[in-house]
């Protein structure tokens, strides 16, 4: 009898041991579970515990144990599980996005494809806008607006749009037409006139009370409008906070296509145009390494009336993004000359190109062209 119960010691203590393993998993896949994104792990972790379950009720009742514990594990795992898959239902796209087979270069790619069928989509909305409110009368606004005539420096100066797709309206007022929309970090000529009232609008989360501006945007043949104080900020102060990210954004105004290689990188381009815009960095040193998140610049030729047409300017847009100093994302060069528009869209992993599309239209006529030869690549990567 002695000797059967010192046989069974060392399968009744494996019994133990698979059923505390199993209660220990189910418990930390509980925890798990309430974890952001990753805490669907906790669901195959537990479909694996219930393998120790299993092998913990054999032994027991082989041996004659009571289960209860087994039990235990047995619910816990169950509900680990349970939690797992709820986490992983609310973060699918994110899961999906991160886990899934393919490269890191692939995943970029397409994020940058969406980004730029999004882009696409947004212009063609503009040029409807455009031409849907063109006649508008921009010297009657309401008679309950008094104007003032600004006699400070500003004009001097200009305005930089604060948000993405801020609205110039024909008049100042929030239920006026929309003549055109500009775009995060775009410079506006500042005209001199602004509203006596105020007007309450509510600006990346904050409420504010501010005036009416009277602007024109500096891309050639674009009207005069008004556009909303709270959104705009002074080219006077070199630099602002991004009322979503909170990431400093500093000015530059009237620098040359030099100073644009010095903060891009952007190597290919040579021209003599004036450029304006904004680079955003990740706190208040305005250093190459703490480049992070969006940038952009308008460029214009210095001839003003080129073919003979009075306002005719050759126009380039550079707008793309930094991750800890690096190019990463999508980029876009954009030119416009004459009739014809020529768009350049590089994606980045890290300064290196990893991908090519060029796209030219002129008076009506389309045409795309992609590369993905490895020394056209090269070319286009940051050193």
């Amino acid at each position: 009898m002695e000797n059967s119960e010192q046989q069974k010691k060392p399968e009744m203590f494996f019994a133990r041991l698979m059923t505390g393993m199993a209660i220990f998993v189910g418990i930390i896949c509980i925890a798990w579970s309430f974890l952001p994104a990753i805490g669907f792990i906790s669901l195959p972790m537990c479909l694996g515990a219930l393998i120790l379950v299993f092998v913990s009720f054999r032994y027991r009742s082989k041996l004659n144990m009571n289960k209860r514990w087994s039990i235990f594990a047995l619910v816990f795992n169950i509900i680990g599980g349970t939690l797992g898959y709820i986490n992983y239902t609310k973060h699918k796209s994110i899961i999906d996005f991160t886990f899934s087979p393919g490269s890191l270069e692939k995943k970029i790619i397409k994020l940058a494809e969406e980004d730029i069928k999004k882009k696409k989509q947004e212009n063609l909305l503009k040029e409807i806008t455009n031409e849907n409110t063109q006649g508008d009368n921009l010297d009657n606004p309401s008679a309950k607006d008094e104007i003032l005539t600004d006699n400070s420096n500003l004009h001097q100066f200009g305005m930089v749009s604060k948000v993405d797709d801020l609205r110039i309206r024909a008049q100042p007022s929030l239920e006026s037409d929309i003549l055109y929309k500009v775009e995060f970090g775009q410079h506006l000529d500042y005209l001199g006139e602004k509203t006596k009232q105020k007007t309450k609008a509510t600006i990346g989360g904050t409420e504010r009370n501010d005036r009416w501006y009277k602007v024109r945007a500096k891309t050639p043949f674009l009207s005069d409008g008004w556009v909303y104080g709270g959104a705009i900020h002074s080219a006077s102060d070199p630099s602002f906070l991004d009322p979503n990210t909170k990431r400093k954004i500093k000015i530059y105004s009237n620098i040359n296509i030099d100073s644009i290689q010095t903060l891009t990188g952007i190597s290919w381009i040579s021209n003599d145009y004036e450029y304006d815009g904004v680079v955003s960095y990740r706190n208040n040193n305005a250093d190459i390494e703490k480049r992070n998140g969006k940038f952009y610049f308008q460029g214009l030729s210095k001839d003003k009336n080129m073919h003979g047409i009075e306002g005719n300017q050759a126009e380039q847009i550079l707008r793309g993004s930094f991750v800890a100093g690096k190019m990463t994302g999508s980029f876009e060069q954009v030119d416009h000359y004459w009739e014809t528009t020529t768009v350049m869209t590089l994606v980045y992993n890290q300064n290196e190109c990893i991908y090519y599309q060029l796209e030219t239209s002129s008076e009506g006529e389309e045409s795309e062209e992609s590369e993905r030869d490895p020394e056209a690549l090269k070319m286009y990567s940051i050193q």
